[in-house]
């Protein structure tokens, strides 16, 4: 049997026809590919998703550029806005997912090693900005090391509160621990509902008061053996809404600097210890922008400035790079990568690179576009499949403007790599046409969604 290809536009028409002729047939036709033709011989089809592409119209393009996150270790609270802490530290915000950033800990031989943070043993301290946390590491606080979980244990979390956190709200902060209860038992105890479910609250550190508390909380974890070289860890995070610029603009990257950094308080850090996510967005009204990945090597040279082989291995290495296809389709996708001493003898220690179309479906709660299971195919729970999939489906055609008035959802290629902090004004602010060109795709919304 001969295998045709059809273009993402004719794989949407013919599989719109047969929708409407006859359902079996159309399941046939997208879950296999087979289909028959106007004789009633059954023919095998496949997508290429590169056919019948757009021609980029570089005019029509528009440019963005934002800082989405900044992340950083001290040994301060170098802020200048008030502080919200967790008297018990809610355990979904404990860092356990790479953040491709190390730190120096010591080993019990007396040498150091370079530890991933999300391998050492930490937990949420506070908030601020809604978004934005800051967690305490303690490299000491396992007997397991950095090889298992970085959760820190509870015995421990009771001395912070009870011998640290509590008395130096006591010590400085005006009106003392009226609002902070005397254990750590009962402060767990308040925060669990009828289903022993916790509701993790916060209570202020007032801005005035940040200097002294610190000095305060410091010294009293010296005290405890658990929290020896212990330092604090802050993700400043969501940020890139309120960051959004023109890339080649100088004084527009310098305000949006200035605006991430505004919370800092510069004499009481180290810049160079901090790192930041920058992203360069590309957008073409009434489209949908995607990657190539047989041109995700370039994408690799272009953040790296490496050689040909050296992008190539990257890519290939199933260690440090991970792609994620669009829809399925292999020719189309993004791409995270971790690219180690390469990318940290150029400064880059991260490589994050997608289309922007996905926010039609992600959801950070589960919702009608969960990841499923074989077993959400099961009587007792295809009804709610279902109703799922007819979601899916209103969204899509929402997205593709066949419900309404509007041109519809476009999607946008971003480009994104973590960086040190002082050099993310002079660094990744603009693409040139011809990347654009190698690396990128276009369709209508409409044949895309």
């Amino acid at each position: 049997m001969a295998l045709h290809q059809l273009s993402l536009r004719q794989f949407a028409t013919t599989a719109s026809r047969l929708y409407e002729d006859n359902t079996g047939d159309f399941l046939s036709f997208v879950l296999s590919g087979e289909a028959n033709d106007d004789n009633g011989d059954v023919q095998q089809y496949a997508v290429n998703a590169l056919q019948g592409a757009s021609p980029i119209i570089h005019d029509e393009l528009e440019f963005s550029r934002d800082i989405d996150s900044i992340i950083g270790v001290t040994q301060t609270l170098p802020f200048k806005v008030p502080l919200s802490i967790f008297p018990i530290a809610p355990f979904s915000e404990t860092l356990k997912k790479n953040s491709h950033i190390t730190q120096p800990v010591l080993n019990p031989n007396g040498s150091h090693i370079a530890v991933e943070l999300s391998k050492i043993p930490n937990f949420a301290f506070f908030k601020f900005g809604g978004r934005h946390v800051t967690r305490i590491f303690c490299p000491e606080a396992n007997s397991s090391g950095w090889s298992g979980e970085p959760t820190v244990p509870t015995d421990l979390l009771k001395k912070f509160y009870e011998q640290c956190l509590r008395p130096a709200v006591e010590e400085v902060v005006i009106g003392g621990t009226v609002h902070w209860l005397p254990s750590y038992e009962a402060v767990y105890r308040r925060s669990r509902d009828h289903n022993s479910q916790l509701h993790f609250s916060s209570t202020d550190i007032p801005l005035e008061s940040i200097p002294l508390f610190e000095t305060a909380l410091v010294t009293k974890m010296a005290l405890i053996p658990k929290f020896n070289n212990f330092f604090f860890g802050h993700e400043i995070r969501g940020v890139k809404g309120a960051t959004r610029h023109h890339p080649r603009d100088n004084v527009d990257r310098e305000a949006a600097f200035d605006k991430v950094c505004d919370v800092l308080d510069p004499t009481r850090l180290n810049f160079g210890d901090w790192m930041v996510d920058v992203a360069i967005e590309v957008r073409w009204p009434q489209r949908v922008l995607l990657w190539k990945t047989d041109a995700h090597y370039k994408v690799v040279q272009r953040a790296l400035g490496c050689d040909d082989d050296e992008a190539r291995a990257l890519m290939r290495s199933r260690h440090k790079t991970s792609v994620d296809l669009c829809a399925q389709l292999k020719e189309l996708g993004g791409f995270r990568s971790h690219p180690g001493t390469l990318g940290l003898n150029r400064g880059v220690l991260y490589i994050n690179v997608y289309t922007t179309d996905k926010a039609a479906t992600y959801q950070l709660h589960q919702g009608d576009f969960e990841r499923r299971r074989y077993t959400d195919v099961g009587p007792a729970r295809l009804e709610r499949l279902s109703r799922s999939v007819e979601t899916t489906r209103d969204t899509f055609f929402d997205c593709a403007g066949v419900n309404s008035e509007q041109t519809g959802f476009d999607g946008a290629t971003r480009f994104e790599i973590r960086v040190p902090l002082l050099s993310v004004n002079k660094t990744h602010y603009k693409l040139s046409r011809q990347f654009i060109d190698d690396t990128m795709v276009a369709f209508p919304t409409k044949t895309w969604w």
